[in-house]
């Protein structure tokens, strides 16, 4: 067979003798090792051992072969000892696949495959460069021959290196670094699982980062340092290198992210940040691929490519972090600090790996323990601010609280003295004739409304600065809101002198919305449009719906807003009128516009020219898609607009609490405020018998003890505010059926369905229309009176139907049940009835007044006869039999007060077939 030799020939065979050592692990001299280049690939051990002119040359050699070769490595040792030698030889070789041969006396007595593809189980050890065991008995001389694969560079990074190892101490080296992987990676996966959980808390990018360097650096420590190869397939290496790799693409990348979104570099270095973005998907890109190109014969090769990338982009991050931190960026200051850990303890690793630095006892884990202090210098960090972000937060959240506070009391405080301007306003207009006197009266609403406007945006404003302010979308038709806020407008438009057009589909809308915050929207872009459109000019408006949109166009024809404005126009407080025509608004109105738009998930946006008009378009989104759980409310939203028609003037006449004539219904006022208690007790006295009482606990104190037909309360009142006027009299089984209507400055959703859930029955925003108080209160009582009316003539009705409260229906339920029980009982009395119903006669006597209309003798009465008018209906007993059966002692008195309740005899009800 024909060899080339490509080796210089040595003519002597050295052989390494070993003596008696104390140490576990020795370096065997690099120039007993021999080195040959079989070219052709296809000698066989026995072709070595039976041609004695092999060249076998220096390991050092190889590297002037130019060519694909199969490289063969020789080495001799001899046991010089009196006792039995065990090692295991260890190569610093890359070698995919190759065998050992293990050779005494020129007969082969063993066989080892090595490499890394070979599966763990036929390898001496577990490890990626070569092992063999090598047993010398006393005295004994074995050669060691070692090929690796045809087409196999054996070169490496490191300085060569052969070594003898006792197998004890590398199984217990290996086990060592198991634990040691191990232990690691459940550091680091501690790390990455309280990053995650902040991440599931806060929201915060930055911890989910952070989480993904801990566990891709856990991962990359786990496949290092463990036998971990066997869970994947074959047992082999390769594809735990191949993981390892991939592991080092996801450092990179979440160590990437992670710097980014510390440091800000898209707002601090807005073109830099690119730049490392892109370097870093580079850096990533020979990892990721290493399932394509990965073998030790290829690793080398790659390696100074891939640790180049590793350097600069190591570099590069080094440089925008120092740069950010020479700014004064106290975020860059402190990944500058923790960088280093990592920085120093890799460079010191890849010292020991060159041999640079001797090793010591706990040197492998160098780079380990610098990721671990790396990983918990930016665990303490980031937990440090967040818990100082936490503090601050509480701070403004406090800060938040006392400011809606303040702005709820001063709010308060400015509509209490509009109410007192309003309200006698509005009851003189009502009374003047005289058209000069009337304009001027007209002017002073006008503007106290417009002071009524401007409280309530500068509310607004101070919620949404205080995040006090939630969205409470319901599902409903936009069009007919719509429809019907613009109807609202056409009056003034005309008065105006203003042609307003509306085109909306006449299909359903459907859509989530928050009426109390779109009224507000349409609110200030009409009134904008009808006060910067001339007379003559045109408002027209717009409903339709684009890529799951739903869009609102106002435009309007008049002078226009200049481009130096229109970039400005949605700010606070700034104010354009000036450009538009001379009249200035108070820069609050499309500041709110915009913040209510954004509070739907909507945009708002406009286009102007000056000279050719205004167009502001609004755009919501459809669904609820993009709505929180806590946004969305079951119960419609939608009533009337914010700017409505005025109330229709209507008599409101004398109400009656009961029966007798002459008698005006007894009304309890409570309110702290002298002006307006006085003002209000003016308003109603022509109409009611009204009492007074100062704060809250007297007013409760006065409903319990004389219980008035109806009850007004202000809200907010010291001792006793309205909340718990209504909790205590609704509470009360002597007040729980009066109605009551609360009065206050609030003007927040969350406060009025407090109020309701408390038991208030009406709900009136200061400051309000005397008128629409009168009826309110006239409704309520009709409304009560009604039901009583029901229950003295109706044969049907239960006692659900006419009870207001739950504790009112459980009280008639039980009454009734009583008297139905003791029907046939003649002498069934009020004072068994009050027994029964824990109550005196005369608290019994008041209650059934104030919920039926009746004495308790009437109630008994009205129970018996209403019995027997079902039992005369179904037409099966006598009128003797029902007389008897209903508790009445005598079927003529029966037969009287039948007639005396349904107009006719029982005997002709009978026939008539009444029920």
């Amino acid at each position: 067979m024909l060899v080339v030799n490509w080796l210089p020939a040595q003519s002597a065979f050295p052989v390494y003798e070993y003596s008696d050592h104390t140490d576990e692990v020795l370096t065997i001299p690099e120039e007993l090792l021999r080195a040959f280049a079989d070219t052709s690939g296809q000698l066989e051990l026995e072709d070595i051992l039976s041609d004695s002119t092999t060249p076998f040359g220096l390991h050092g050699d190889l590297a002037r072969v130019d060519q694909d070769y199969a490289a063969w490595f020789r080495i001799r040792l001899t046991n010089t000892t009196e006792r039995e030698v065990i090692k295991l030889i260890n190569y610093y070789l890359f070698v995919e696949r190759g065998e050992a041969y293990v050779v005494e006396n020129n007969q082969v007595i063993r066989t080892v495959p090595v490499g890394a593809a070979v599966p763990v189980a036929e390898k001496d050890l577990y490890r990626t460069d070569p092992y063999v065991q090598l047993v010398l008995p006393p005295g004994a001389t074995r050669t060691v021959y070692l090929r690796a694969s045809y087409g196999e560079s054996v070169e490496r990074c490191c300085p060569f290196l052969i070594q003898l190892v006792n197998p004890e101490r590398q199984w217990r080296r290996l086990v060592e670094r198991g634990a040691a992987g191990y232990f690691f990676f459940g550091v680091l996966l501690l790390f990455c699982g309280i990053g995650v959980l902040a991440y599931w808390l806060l929201r915060a990018r930055l911890f989910l980062y952070f989480a993904g360097v801990m566990l891709a650096f856990g991962v990359y420590f786990l496949m290092d340092k463990s036998i971990f190869s066997l869970s994947f397939p074959g047992g082999n290496v390769w594809g735990h290198s191949v993981f390892e790799h991939w592991a080092v693409a996801a450092v990179f990348l979440f160590l990437a992210l992670f710097v980014v979104d510390y440091v800000e570099a898209f707002t601090r270095l807005p073109r830099g940040v690119y730049v490392y973005l892109g370097l870093t998907a580079l850096t990533m890109a020979i990892p990721l691929s290493s399932v394509l190109w990965f073998s030790p014969t290829n690793l080398s090769k790659v390696m100074i490519y891939e640790n180049g990338l590793y350097l600069i982009w190591t570099i590069y991050t080094f440089t925008m972090i120092g740069v950010l931190a020479w700014r004064g960026v106290s975020q860059a200051r402190v990944l500058l600090v923790g960088i280093t850990f990592l920085f120093v303890g890799s460079v010191l690793s890849l010292l020991l790996i060159v041999g640079i630095i001797p090793r010591f006892r706990f040197s492998n884990y160098l780079f380990e323990a610098s990721t671990v202090i790396f990983g918990g210098f930016l665990f303490r960090e980031l937990f440090s601010g967040f818990n100082e972000l936490r503090q601050q937060n509480e701070v403004i959240r406090e800060s938040g609280a006392l400011r809606s506070k303040f702005f709820a009391n001063i709010t308060h405080e400015f509509r209490t003295p509009l109410t007192l301007m309003l309200g006698p306003l509005r009851q003189v207009i009502d009374n003047t004739e005289d058209a000069n006197d009337l304009a001027m009266l007209r002017t002073a609403e006008v503007n106290a409304e417009r002071q009524l406007e401007l409280v309530d945006q500068l509310l607004d404003l101070s919620r949404l600065d205080a995040q006090a302010m939630d969205l409470q979308a319901s599902y409903d038709d936009f069009a007919v809101y719509f429809r019907r806020l613009v109807s609202a407008y056409e009056s003034l438009a005309a008065q105006r002198q203003i042609t307003l057009t509306l085109d909306a589909p006449d299909s359903p809308v459907m859509l989530y919305f928050d009426q109390g915050k779109t009224d507000r929207i349409f609110y200030n872009l009409l009134s904008n449009a009808l006060k910067f459109t001339p007379a003559g000019g045109q408002v027209n408006l717009a409903l339709s719906q684009d890529a799951g949109q739903l869009v609102v166009r106002i435009r309007d024809t008049g002078p226009g807003i200049g481009p130096e404005t229109l970039t400005n126009i949605f700010d606070r407080f700034f104010m354009a009128g000036t450009d538009r025509t001379g009249k200035q608004g108070t820069g609050i109105g499309l500041a709110l516009v915009r913040e209510m738009t954004h509070l739907h998930h909507g945009e708002v946006g406009v286009q102007s020219k000056l000279g050719e008009g205004t167009t502001f378009t609004v755009k919501l989104p459809l669904g609820n898609a993009h709505l929180e759980s806590h946004e969305i409310v079951a119960t419609s939203t939608v009533g009337k607009p914010l700017l409505e028609p005025e109330y229709p003037t209507t008599h409101v006449g004398p109400l009656r609490g009961e029966a007798s004539a002459g008698d005006l219904a007894n009304l309890l006022l409570v309110e702290d405020n002298d002006e307006i208690r006085d003002f209000i007790q003016q308003m109603l006295t022509p109409h009611y018998a009204v009492t007074l009482a100062r704060d809250g606990a007297e007013g409760i104190r006065l409903a319990l003890a004389d219980p008035p037909d109806l009850i007004i309360s202000d809200l907010m009142m010291p001792k006793k505010d309205g909340y718990e006027v209504c909790r205590a009299l609704k509470a009360d089984l002597r007040t729980s059926h009066v109605p009551i209507i609360l009065l206050t400055a609030r003007t927040d959703r969350t406060d009025r369905i407090t109020g309701l859930e408390e038991g208030a029955d009406a709900y009136l925003t200061k400051p309000f229309d005397v008128r629409e108080l009168l009826m309110q209160a006239s409704n309520l009582i009709r409304s009560r009176q009604v039901l009583r009316e029901r229950f003295a003539t109706s044969i049907t009705v239960a006692p659900s139907e006419i009870a207001v409260s739950s504790l009112d229906r459980d009280f008639m339920e039980k009454a009734v049940a009583y008297v139905e029980a003791n029907l046939d009982s003649s002498t069934l009395s009020v004072d068994e009835l009050a027994a029964e119903m824990e109550t005196s006669r005369s608290g019994l006597n008041r209650k059934l007044r104030s919920l039926v209309d009746q004495s308790s003798n009437q109630f008994i009465q009205s129970i018996r006869l209403q019995r027997a008018a079902q039992l005369l209906a179904a037409g099966s007993v006598s009128v003797k039999e029902v007389a008897y059966a209903c508790g009445f002692s005598s079927a003529t008195y029966f037969a009287k007060q039948f007639r005396e309740r349904y107009g006719v005899a029982p005997s002709q009800y009978v026939e008539s077939g009444e029920k």
